[in-house]
């Protein structure tokens, strides 16, 4: 019997050949990236999707044990079931309109030392593992040349499962980026077995939206986001700048409680301070303490630099440093009064003072920044200003 090849098998065949005599022979004609090491058992089902830039991509698969060849296919999901422990190959080409094709080779390695997927048994828990797997933050980040992301199946009641696998791109152009399931007839979308994902080179934060059909009708989802390792260098610098400004918002809360008496504290975000800390505070009068809110009496009127310290109480690192200029005023008799000439309301800007304290509003407190003297125009104190007004509350002014 003559067996005939079409066009479209005669192209794979000849890839074929040509992939098998040398996996980058032809690698002047595209790009080749670094292999990759997907490891499974005998028997178990090998998916691998190809993510693409641009829709309707060339995309072909060779698939070999050793040096030979023993499948070969077109379209972004690739499917087999190696059944002898063994080292395998796979390569995957795929040709859009953005430049020249990208290859990567992919070393199957089938053993039966290979740890078994297990499932959580638990309803409402994560529908698949993933691999690499996410950092504290819950992001999984794909180091160096690495391209792949490996799901396994961990929900023990799944129906049927769809996934998109860029919540920011509408794959099938019906306006919703969210419902662009890849999975088609693929053994994964019945929730059985693993599914490698193979972003493209370009891929720098993408995010996976599974969603889950169980066996008892409830509906599941879970999200996975991926990005590159220079992408996490830029996140970094983004979490280091908005960390530095919470810092920089820090203030120190000042509250008078007495002559010259002030209680003082660190007013910040949350999340710049966290865990157990010791302050280190500097009065600016040559005194210090290590309070956490201290009340401090400063000697004079005077400016005084107020600086503190916060340090991590475990290992001593110093988490902010913050100052400020805190104006103590001095202290004046209370003979003044206030201008109440019928059918004006109170002012406290506008301040009358006795001749014996003109001279401590007009000398002494000029370089402060308080209500102006009705008589001279300069500052007068505020504390003054307050008894004034306690006067006229009770009736005594």
């Amino acid at each position: 019997m003559v067996r005939t090849l079409t066009p479209h098998g005669l192209a794979i065949s000849v890839l074929a050949l040509l992939m098998l005599i040398h996996p980058v022979a032809i690698s002047a004609q595209g790009t080749s990236t670094a292999e990759e090491i997907i490891t499974m058992r005998p028997g178990g089902i090998l998916e691998i999707y190809a993510d693409t830039i641009t829709p309707d991509p060339q995309i072909s698969w060779v698939f070999s044990k050793g040096q030979t060849f023993v499948q070969a296919e077109r379209g972004p999901l690739f499917s087999a079931r190696p059944t002898d422990s063994a080292e395998y190959f796979l390569t995957g080409e795929v040709a859009d309109t953005q430049g020249a094709p990208q290859r990567k080779l992919f070393r199957i390695q089938v053993n039966q030392e290979v740890p078994l997927i297990s499932q959580s048994g638990t309803e409402g828990s994560a529908l698949v593992h993933v691999s690499p797997p996410p950092g504290e933050n819950g992001i999984t980040v794909l180091r160096e040349n690495q391209r792949i992301v490996r799901l396994d199946i961990v929900h023990p009641d799944i129906e049927q499962l769809a996934l998109d696998i860029d919540s920011e791109k509408d794959i099938n152009n019906d306006g919703d980026p969210f419902n662009d399931n890849i999975l088609g007839n693929s053994i994964f979308q019945t929730g059985r077995g693993s599914i490698h994902i193979w972003l493209a080179p370009s891929a720098q934060n993408q995010t996976f939206l599974l969603a889950a059909r169980l066996k008892s009708g409830a509906l599941v989802t879970q999200k996975i986001q991926v990005i590159s390792e220079s992408f996490e260098e830029i996140l970094q610098q983004q979490i280091a700048q908005e960390e530095q400004l919470k810092k920089d918002r820090t203030i120190i809360s000042s509250a008078l409680i007495g002559e010259r008496k002030y209680r003082l504290s660190v007013v910040t975000e949350p999340g710049v301070i966290s865990g157990p800390v010791f302050y280190h505070w500097d009065f600016g009068d040559g005194t210090q303490s290590l309070m956490d809110e201290p009340e401090h009496q400063f000697p004079k009127a005077d400016i005084y630099s107020v600086q503190v310290v916060a340090r991590d109480a475990r290992t001593g690192e110093e988490l902010l440093q913050v100052q400020h200029s805190l104006a103590i005023a001095q202290e004046v008799d209370p003979g003044i009064t206030v201008d109440t000439t019928e059918g004006e309301g109170i002012n406290p800007d506008v301040v009358q003072e006795s001749k014996e304290d003109r001279i401590r509003c007009c000398d002494s407190h000029k370089s402060f920044d308080y209500p102006r003297c009705f008589r001279c125009n300069r500052n007068i104190c505020r504390l003054s200003l307050r008894k004034a007004q306690g006067k006229i509350s009770a009736g005594i002014v």
